[in-house]
């Protein structure tokens, strides 16, 4: 069993990542213990309230069974300058597949925006800003733009259990690089971008100390209805950031990613020469083969990053470097994507991807 040591808010966290085998049959190993076993106070989560403050060092809160049903923006907002940990609770926004990137002509239909008009951008189920850090176990959110968008406050994040579907955007996003991620036996299913690590434009951050840890973990990404500016295509797992000073590490381990439709922009794979460790991940290509955003035109895409690769460049050198970094399976030539996504392969045990996500919707209690 591999262990990642984690420093959150001064503190170490050790987590768990369960053996690959583990995962595609699923029964991982045992995961750590729920931060609410090392709390010394513990809040009860309402649906009234959207925002939690964590001021003291050990407090928690418990969100078990609750919801959030057609919060506008934010849904939850996390505050206070303490690390804190937070269980469980379900956001679900209003915004559909209806919804646009803004309000303006050129993100909305040919038809015109529609009435009423959503707009996704600058939403997210959850909006952690506390300084120490936070703990977010088993955590449902959908119909947002992000899912987990962190503000430039935020400390340490540690993700376990999550499961944020049906998103416009990003599934979890740091505009600003300053801290570290985990992401821990997870399920991101139907998003547009899996993690937003490109800094905003008005910020200019080191981050070549901050680490992207991502293990045991199911991630899809797909095209959005309304895309921004109307840009067919999902934007790959990670939105990448050319600026040296904002590249950050990553460490990934025994996930299973898939991405669905045309690619607009974005990498598929971390850049070379920042990733510390690399191992036991499948990629199941479901998009087309070649054409705008196929997996030929992608082998030659996204270079002008601090490894100066192109995505299939960058494919080549992380399995040299870390021999079963990245198993790729191609869905073949007139097989549809729901089948492909429904049919076993054997890098993923025999099971399918369809088999995985229910499997592991099962162990989550639905």
């Amino acid at each position: 069993m591999t262990r990642a040591r984690w420093s959150l808010g001064g503190g170490l966290v050790l987590a768990a990542a369960a053996i690959s085998l583990g995962l595609l049959v699923g029964r991982p190993a045992a995961a750590p213990p729920s931060c609410l076993a090392s709390a010394t106070s513990v809040e009860r989560a309402g649906p009234e309230r959207t925002r939690y403050d964590f001021t003291s060092a050990g407090q928690a809160v418990d969100a078990t069974g609750v919801r959030w049903p057609g919060k506008i923006g934010d849904a939850l907002r996390l505050r206070g300058t303490a690390r804190g940990c937070w269980v469980g609770g379900r956001v679900d926004g209003p915004y559909d597949a209806s919804s646009v990137y803004e309000c303006e002509p050129e993100h909305c239909p040919t038809a015109g925006c529609p009435t009423p008009c959503l707009a996704y951008h600058v939403t997210a189920c959850m909006g952690p800003r506390s300084p120490g850090g936070q703990e977010i176990e088993d955590f449902e959110c959908t119909r947002y733009g992000d899912g987990i968008s962190r503000k430039p406050e935020s400390g340490d994040l540690v993700i376990r259990r999550a499961y944020l579907h049906d998103l416009h955007d990003d599934a979890i996003e740091d505009d600003y690089g300053l801290s570290n991620t985990g992401v821990f036996d997870s399920l991101l299913d139907g998003v547009n971008v899996a993690f937003g690590n490109r800094q905003r434009s008005s910020v200019d951050n080191v981050a070549t100390g901050t680490t992207w840890e991502v293990r045991d973990s199911l991630i899809r990404v797909r095209p959005n209805v309304n895309p921004y500016k109307r840009r067919p295509g999902h934007g790959g797992f990670w939105k990448g950031d050319r600026n040296p000073r904002h590249q950050q590490r990553f460490r990934l381990t025994n996930n299973v990613f898939v991405a669905q439709g045309a690619k607009r922009g974005g990498l598929l794979f971390p850049i070379v020469g920042y990733v510390e460790e690399c191992a036991g991940n499948t990629l199941l290509w479901a998009g087309p083969l070649a054409g705008p955003g196929g997996w030929r035109e992608a082998q030659d895409d996204q270079r002008g990053y601090a490894d100066g690769l192109s995505d299939g460049e960058r494919l080549t050198a992380l399995n040299a470097v870390f021999p079963g970094c990245f198993r790729i399976v191609l869905k073949p030539l007139g097989q549809t994507e729901a089948d492909f996504l429904r049919a076993p392969h054997a890098e993923l045990g025999g099971k399918s991807w369809i088999g995985l996500v229910e499997a592991w919707r099962a162990r989550r209690g639905g």
